[in-house]
């Protein structure tokens, strides 16, 4: 997953994520090990020495000097990923699929499975930027926006992209909350955890409780390199902002 022109810089982080990558799980594995054999503890602390001074010595350092006339285009362009990132609550779907009866999932047609991002607006190993940027880690896989271009990061694998080979589109949608609702969420309305076609609540369940509907974003990201990405979050604001 590589646009034209970026070669060179992908083979460049490619190599250093690799070999990264071999580092951290060697580094695991004699973690692990030390609780049979506590010597290889120490194998571990070499580990922990040598991966601390691999990555000073392989940190890309990305120095944006950009001109007036397209600093307005480049925070135009990441302000959307960088408000995101910011937000109290940001997910990962993971897979959306239609609802049979609806009785059953709180009257939603979709039952969505969704995952926890880690969000940051500096950038993370190997990259250190002059610029804000906006990151979204999500289990083993890492979307880092920078202003001129996206790597997607799967372990030691490693993709990147222009922007202008992304589609992105950002709306909202309603998600029946059945976690801790975010404080920068809006609800826009109540429904109930066994529900009938008229909205009210399905006597036959006990305990049957209310849940919030809120108001989401969400954020697709596709491309013709195979890129398909939806990103949800918890506030709309910037979505309706003239």
């Amino acid at each position: 997953m590589v646009s034209d022109g970026l070669e060179e810089l992908y083979t460049l982080t490619s190599d250093i994520m690799r070999k990264y990558n071999y580092i951290q799980i060697a580094l695991w594995a004699f973690i692990i090990s030390g609780f049979v054999f506590p010597l290889f503890w120490l194998v571990a602390i070499g580990i922990a020495v040598y991966r601390y001074k691999f990555k000073q010595e392989n940190t890309i350092k990305l120095d944006y000097s950009i001109d007036e006339e397209y600093r307005s285009i480049i925070n135009k362009r990441l302000k959307p990923f960088i408000t995101i990132a910011q937000d109290q609550k940001v997910w990962r779907i993971l897979q959306t699929s239609k609802v049979v009866n609806k009785k059953y999932t709180s009257g939603a047609s979709n039952l969505v499975k969704r995952k926890k991002c880690q969000t940051s607006t500096k950038a993370a190993f190997p990259f250190e930027t002059s610029e804000p940027v906006a990151s979204f880690k999500m289990g083993r896989e890492t979307l880092l926006f920078l202003p001129d271009k996206v790597f997607i990061f799967q372990g030691g694998k490693v993709g990147i992209l222009n922007y202008e080979d992304i589609n992105i589109n950002i709306t909202s949608s309603r998600f029946v909350e059945t976690e801790h609702v975010p404080s920068d969420a809006t609800i826009v309305g109540k429904t109930w955890e066994y529900v009938n076609k008229s909205g009210e609540p399905d006597s036959r369940f006990k305990n049957n409780k209310q849940l919030p509907v809120c108001l989401y974003g969400e954020m697709t990201m596709t491309s013709t390199n195979g890129l398909n990405i939806v990103i949800m979050f918890s506030n709309i604001t910037f979505i309706t902002e003239p």
